[in-house]
């Protein structure tokens, strides 16, 4: 597997997908025009990750100031796949950072993660 690296654009994540590190990043705003053409690769290459790389542990680390709603079903879905890999014996720990003013972002983070079972940690940034 390769080592994906998308740029941020002016309404995408700018998105990091390490395998041999075991990481996934994503930074920035997501509000794409077309959701699924920009998260569907992500989708993607996460399953394929999953499948073939046999590890037991991995790090998502969230630097989004903001997402919106399709987003948060596309994101939901991502984690949902690391949700079900836990069953694997794969452990996966998020890191979720927001700057203080920022209520609606930890709340937003609070909600994606409602309905799963993944251990997450939410990071003021000073």
């Amino acid at each position: 597997m390769q080592k994906i690296e998308i740029p941020p654009g002016k309404t995408t994540l700018g998105v990091t997908l390490d395998p041999l590190a075991g990481l996934l990043e994503f930074a920035g705003v997501s509000y794409p025009s077309n959701p699924k053409t920009f998260f569907e690769p992500i989708i993607d290459w996460t399953n394929e990750y999953l499948e073939v790389k046999k590890c037991n542990e991995v790090k998502i680390i969230f630097r989004v100031t903001y997402f919106n709603t399709s987003s948060s079903v596309y994101l939901f879905r991502i984690l949902e796949l690391f949700d079900d890999a836990a069953t694997k014996g794969i452990k996966t720990n998020v890191e979720c950072y927001y700057y203080q003013e920022q209520d609606e972002a930890v709340d937003s983070f609070k909600w994606l993660f409602s309905e799963l079972d993944i251990n997450y940690r939410l990071l003021k940034i000073k």
